[in-house]
């Protein structure tokens, strides 16, 4: 992401605009930021005065246009984007909207925006480490009747600095999941922790590092399962235990209740094949945010024997950058 765009021509310099004197903006992040102030404007002129807005012939707003005006001045207000972080905590807070023929009105807008503000208090509140920051605000149409609307507001809650690792080096032997620790000649080790840990933390460290003043806008998240996956490699990838994958991520069908252990070689495999990933299923104009990596298993029989398959799942989250000096 480019702080600022310099435009030559023979006879001057056009410089980007400014907003208070502190953060460089682009022509675009200059009218996102100037949309989100005035729907800013607008809610402040209902809570002071309510009704007021509708008076002075204020139209409501369609749901698409409610979800992210609501998003984007909760990143502009309420988040740090640039943040780096050891760990994350991501919570969920829902609200009901009245939007008889698909619109939302301004007393509910401004209703909607200061509940979802709210429960970012309450979020802190169950979270005892006090090194906290909310980094990405994600709101999405949970459900939809044909006169009311329940928005999702899901955030990213992150803690603590970002460690600085080494590359996956020898000792690096992880079990697939269940919170196994290390295993091979390390087993024992960092009960508690899996593969899926080092993977996500690894992922997450490959995202540039923003500096200055920056918000997101136009979240969205994708998730892969490769259980269900209707996509996958077109070439095979053998792990060092012999098992080889068509996979983004790993999957394995046991015909015991085993657990694979990943040498630094897999561990490799499947960061490499989750970086694949997330270019392969990055929608058009966006970055990716962070990724969350989770291991997951189903259960079944196959002709009278039980079977197990073991996986990751990956959820990618992504969105828009822009500059902008924060606002109360």
């Amino acid at each position: 992401i480019l702080a600022s765009v310099l435009m030559f021509s023979c006879e001057k310099e056009t410089e980007e605009p400014t907003l208070n004197n502190s953060t460089i903006m682009s022509t675009n992040d200059l009218t996102v930021y100037n949309k989100i102030i005035s729907f800013k404007g607008k809610l402040d002129a209902v809570r002071a005065n309510d009704g007021l807005i509708t008076k002075t012939g204020e139209q409501p707003l369609s749901i698409d246009s409610a979800v992210w005006y609501i998003e984007a001045l909760l990143n502009l207000s309420e988040t740090d984007a640039s943040i780096q972080y050891s760990d994350y905590v991501v919570d969920s807070a829902f609200i009901t909207l009245q939007t008889p023929n698909g619109e939302v009105n301004w007393t509910e807008l401004q209703t909607a925006y200061d509940d979802f503000v709210d429960s970012i208090g309450v979020m802190y509140g169950n979270i005892s480490e006090t090194n906290k920051q909310l980094k990405v605000a994600d709101i999405s149409v949970k459900e939809s009747s044909s006169s009311t609307t329940t928005l999702e507001f899901t955030s990213l809650i992150t803690m603590g600095t970002i460690p600085s690792l080494p590359s996956l080096i020898n000792d690096d032997w992880w079990m697939w999941g269940r919170e196994l620790g290390k295993c091979g000649d390390y087993t024992g080790q960092y009960i508690g922790y899996d593969a899926t840990d080092q993977l996500e933390l690894r992922a997450n460290l490959t995202i540039p590092t923003l500096t200055g003043t920056h918000y997101l806008t136009d979240v969205e998240d994708i998730d892969y399962n490769p259980r269900n996956a209707t996509y996958w490699l077109s070439t095979w990838n053998t792990t060092s235990w012999g098992y080889s994958f068509q996979y983004y991520t790993y999957r394995e069908l046991l015909w015991q209740n085993s657990n694979a252990c990943f040498s630094p070689s897999d561990m490799i495999l499947f960061l490499d094949l989750i970086l694949d990933l997330e270019i392969y299923k990055r929608p058009e104009g966006k970055t990716i945010i962070y990724f969350q990596v989770e291991d997951d298993e189903t259960y079944g029989w196959c002709n009278g024997v039980p079977d197990w398959t073991h996986y990751h799942t990956v959820n990618l989250r992504y969105g828009i950058w822009h500059n902008g000096d924060p606002i109360d």
